[in-house]
């Protein structure tokens, strides 16, 4: 390195000390926009909040009020909206559990899109 450096003429040598300035201002810079220079302190971070459980119901709970609306409603029938706004569940669950449930319940019927009754 000695070798090339004493290869070097005066003028060759003010622009690379130039040249080796500009380089630590703009190393400067960036430290400064990106805030976290290699001594800068990393914030702390706060832990996640703890998740808490849904409360469950008991077992067989759901199909009972199912089946207790299916027997309300008579011959007209009930949709799957209603018995979620009344159970209180999402609508995409009553779905799944009438399409598991009507294997077990020979008497629930299909009448229309998203429409059940209980039959005799």
């Amino acid at each position: 390195m000695a070798s090339l450096l004493s290869n070097l003429s005066a003028q060759q040598l003010r622009k690379a000390a130039s040249i080796r300035e500009r380089i630590e201002q703009l190393e400067k810079q960036l430290e400064s926009i990106l805030g976290a220079g290699p001594s800068a302190p990393k914030p702390a971070r706060k832990p996640a909040p703890k998740r808490r459980a849904k409360k469950r119901a008991k077992h067989g709970q759901v199909k009972n009020a199912i089946l207790n609306l299916l027997k309300q409603s008579g011959k007209k029938g009930i949709t799957v909206k209603e018995i979620a706004v009344k159970v209180g569940l999402p609508v995409q669950r009553i779905h799944t559990w009438f399409y598991n449930g009507r294997k077990s319940f020979k008497q629930i019927k299909k009448t229309g899109p998203g429409k059940y009754l209980w039959e005799e």
